[in-house]
């Protein structure tokens, strides 16, 4: 976003039993000089080429600075996914790292504790669908700070003192800012980051480059979410002429091909040397790149969904995406171990215990025997 502008700040909710609640937190958020994005207002931002979902996913990516989630009784409707647009929201508000303040109704609240000892009781009458228990045992799991209300009131009192935080937090990093000449290829970079780059305690160099690996990786949640949840959000393609989609498919799998192996160059061939990260601005280059090819990655498979081809010819598009599952896989467990284990050996390292630290991405070699059989029946329609 461009610099100078008024703080954004997305409300995610249900919008029927919260609408009143809703009025009120946009008349604050107006009345204090903040943008608020709440998508039953025409002021909400809208692509027309995008549906809903897409729609308000896109706005917590370039729109959002704060996040407010509210929790009432009701669930909403279900995506094909079995999410709710607000779970979706939420979901994608944490892979962008931006504050997040929940906020969950204290009756419900009350009812949430009886479902966590006895999930069989019935709850008819108090929400309307139980898979509101289970959102609100995810958000929990995720060590979010959670607020209880009653009206806006309470909501409008919290996030005029949490602001006022973030405000005072805001000007002590500018001064540090200020006071450490931060070089230019970090000024945009998350403020672990940038504590590391200022503070450099031992075997900070590591500590940076694990960070930024898993950070980047991280911006990538919103395509893994779409992903996992066989969300369609490109543009749908008509190949329903054989030729048209045996030349499409040919290119997808030169693409993916290439894909894979530019990760694989990126790791081997540049993020260490003799055993150490080369600098901050290295790591971060090779943190970026992998994540670039990862996004890569997850758009080739989400882009499978949305091509239109022959019945029969289904089975190629299934077989095709099947070749790149495993990568996927491969980098989501290689993202894991680096945050479990790396950051343990540095903390054991900084300690003063023996502590070593090998992680590796190693991709499993897909079996193309499925592809190669319904390619050949597709070439023979040609």
């Amino acid at each position: 976003m461009s610099k100078g502008h008024f703080p954004s700040v997305f409300v995610s909710s249900t919008c029927y039993d919260l609408s009143q609640i809703r009025e009120n937190l946009k008349s604050f958020l107006d009345d204090n000089s903040m943008d608020p994005i709440l998508s039953e207002y025409n002021t909400f931002p809208v692509n027309p080429n995008l549906k809903n979902i897409p729609n308000c996913l896109q706005n917590i990516k370039d729109k959002a600075d704060i996040f407010v989630l509210i929790i009432g009784s009701r669930y909403g409707n279900e995506t094909d996914g079995g999410k709710t647009i607000t779970n979706l929201e939420y979901l994608h508000a944490q892979s962008y790292n931006i504050p997040i303040f929940v906020f969950i109704n204290k009756e419900i609240q009350t009812h949430y504790k009886a479902w966590e000892r006895n999930p069989a009781n019935n709850f008819e009458g108090i929400v309307e669908n139980k898979k509101l228990f289970e959102f609100i045992k995810e958000v929990y799991a995720n060590q979010c700070w959670i607020y209880q209300f009653t009206s806006a009131k309470d909501i409008i009192d919290t996030l005029k003192k949490q602001f006022a935080y973030l405000f005072s937090e805001c000007l002590d990093i500018k001064k540090r800012y200020r006071d450490s000449h931060i070089p230019e290829y970090l000024t945009n970079v998350n403020s672990t980051l940038l504590q590391l780059y200022i503070e450099r305690p031992d075997y900070w160099e590591y500590d940076f480059f694990i960070e930024a690996t898993c950070l980047e990786l991280d911006k990538c949640t919103d395509l893994e979410n779409d992903y996992e949840l066989g969300l369609a959000t490109e543009a749908f393609i008509d190949l329903s002429v054989p030729s048209e989609l045996f030349d499409w498919i040919d290119l997808k799998f030169e693409e993916l091909i290439g894909i894979v192996e530019a990760i694989i160059s990126t790791l081997v061939n540049n993020s260490m040397y003799e055993g150490k990260p080369k600098d901050e601005k290295h790591s971060l280059y090779i943190a970026q790149r992998l994540a670039l090819h990862y996004r890569k990655l997850l758009s080739w498979m989400i882009q499978l969904r949305s091509v239109k081809v022959q019945k029969k010819f289904n089975k190629i598009l299934e077989t095709i995406s099947m070749l790149a599952i495993p990568a996927i896989k491969d980098i989501k467990n290689y993202k894991n171990k680096m945050k479990e284990e790396g950051s343990k050996a540095i903390s054991d390292a900084r300690m003063g215990k023996d502590s070593s630290l090998s992680v590796v991405l190693n991709f499993s070699v897909p079996d193309t025997t499925a592809f190669e059989k319904e390619l050949e029946v597709l070439r023979s329609s040609i």
